[in-house]
């Protein structure tokens, strides 16, 4: 997906459909290995996540059309942070984006203070949200908290 984006600035809707079939697979597969309560309660953080997810980055891409005229962020953007919901849960697909969001913010900057790119210039956005799945999947949504809050001390709340 990653690299489909960075070559067309597109995210293919079959990824997205096989990504979605197969997350949801991986999320019943819970009812196997765990009690009911359990399996059910993951299940349901994990689609709560995934509506969430995707109604939250569309607002944002409603919003931003809305500012600055421009599409910042792609449809593609919210239905990949959704099926990695399916896959992460709730939380981590929220410090998914977060990491999402600061790493691209920084590449953009310094693309912008070394002129290789102008302010606003389109940019693929899968890549990170996609880096940001994977960093929560290895170490799950809490070590990267701890990591910002160590680094920034009791600033964050």
């Amino acid at each position: 997906i990653s690299f489909i984006d960075i070559r067309k600035m597109i995210i293919p809707e079959a990824s997205i459909k096989i990504g979605l079939v197969v997350g949801i697979l991986y999320s019943i597969s819970g009812f196997i290995y765990f009690d009911f309560e359990f399996a059910t309660s993951t299940l349901l953080n994990h689609f709560t996540g995934s509506l969430m997810s995707i109604l939250i980055l569309l607002t944002t891409a409603i919003l931003g059309k809305l500012i600055t005229k421009k599409t910042l962020l792609g449809i593609g953007d919210a239905k990949l942070s959704g099926m990695g919901a399916l896959w992460i849960g709730f939380e981590g697909i929220f410090s998914a984006l977060a990491i999402a969001f600061l790493t691209s913010a920084f590449y953009s900057f310094f693309n912008c203070i070394t002129k290789q790119a102008r302010p606003f210039q389109a940019f693929p956005f899968a890549p990170f949200i996609c880096a940001g799945i994977w960093c929560i999947w290895i170490s799950g949504p809490n070590w990267w908290w701890l990591q910002l809050q160590s680094l920034f001390g009791y600033l964050m709340v």
